[in-house]
């Protein structure tokens, strides 16, 4: 059976108290042992169980950390050679979208479904069947076809520039299904940063940053005492000038740097899809002009779901720290 993340799977380990289990990768015990434990029962309960879901959640994160494409696995749990459970998981945390049991395809839903002109696009397809992926621009002449089998991340770095719009489409039964993809609007490269992000479904979506953008550097100086001497003068008969002891010496910075970032404009369906990036624990700041990725974190405390009824123009403050101290 298929499981998002966070739905809670118990398993069943039998009548033994502290029974031994092992949680492998794979649908048997030949693939990777991930956890070793006990499970004892409960008092007033007769058989012992474990709950394996966060177990299973913290090695896809890590594994989508490190890079490695799988993000929707088979996992097995045996006590000693005893097979007890097979469950697949995928990292979804969307829990207003139920089961997510029809979810096969892809797992992409950008807030705004605009990306700039020669950015990468980023897509992730979920899929146990012998299914590709369609990448149609406008012009209906110039398209891609991604066909691995398993479940992959992609990054579309090399497509065309000059076009307008992507169309990306799964293709089931050999049938291209635009209904089951969704399409970006591809703009001028003018703004100088866009997030890209682990959305609550597991999929990687792109945000451009259509409004202002700050990048701020704050200073925590680490500073010793000294002999103090305050003869500043200068050197006789030149114009040169000795610097000797002050009173206080700074022997390391510790640097923050932040970006304070606005998205721009936002229609009420756009906002709507807002807690995906701010609720993200993957998110990355491409800079555009510089062509370099920074890992950052999300500072904001909260999420006010805004509406254009309620609030006039929709325009949200993302607050970003870069996820690493610099030192000088």
């Amino acid at each position: 059976m298929v499981s998002p993340i966070w739905k809670d799977y118990t398993v069943d380990l039998g009548t033994t108290d502290g029974q031994a289990f092992t949680i492998y990768d794979g649908a048997d015990n030949t693939g990777t042992a991930i956890y070793s434990g006990k499970a004892y029962i409960k008092p007033g309960a007769s058989h012992a169980y474990v709950k394996i879901n966060d177990i299973c959640s913290d090695y896809l994160y890590q594994e989508m950390k490190s890079a490695a494409v799988p993000i929707r696995k088979t996992f097995s749990v045996y006590a000693g050679s005893t097979k007890k459970a097979e469950v697949e998981f995928f990292l979804c945390r969307d829990y207003s979208m139920g089961d997510q049991l029809s979810l096969e395809y892809l797992a992409n839903f950008p807030i705004t479904g605009r990306i700039q002109d020669g950015m990468p696009i980023p897509i992730t397809k979920y899929s146990k069947q012998s299914q590709g992926i369609n990448i149609d621009y406008d012009d209906s002449t110039y398209y891609w076809d991604i066909t691995a089998t398993a479940d992959v991340r992609n990054w579309l770095t090399g497509g065309p520039t000059g076009f307008k719009s992507v169309q990306i489409s799964p293709i089931v039964s050999s049938v291209i299904t635009p209904s089951l993809g969704f399409s970006l609007k591809i703009i001028p490269q003018c703004h100088r940063y866009q997030l890209y992000y682990q959305n609550m479904m597991g999929g990687i979506d792109c945000l451009v940053i259509e409004g202002k953008a700050v990048k701020k550097d704050g200073y925590k100086r680490t500073t010793i005492s000294k002999a103090y001497d305050n003869s500043i003068l200068p050197t006789p008969g030149t114009d040169q000038i000795v610097i000797r002891n002050a009173g206080k010496a700074v022997i390391a910075n510790d640097i923050t740097r932040t970006w304070e970032l606005h998205t721009g404009w936002l229609t009420d369906a756009e906002a709507g899809r807002m807690g995906h990036l701010l609720s993200s624990p993957l998110v990355y700041l491409l800079d555009c002009l510089e062509r370099i990725y920074y890992p950052v974190v999300i500072t904001n405390p909260d999420m006010v779901y805004k509406t254009y009824r309620n609030d006039g123009m929709i325009d949200f403050g993302i607050n970003v720290e870069l996820a690493e101290t610099l030192k000088r």
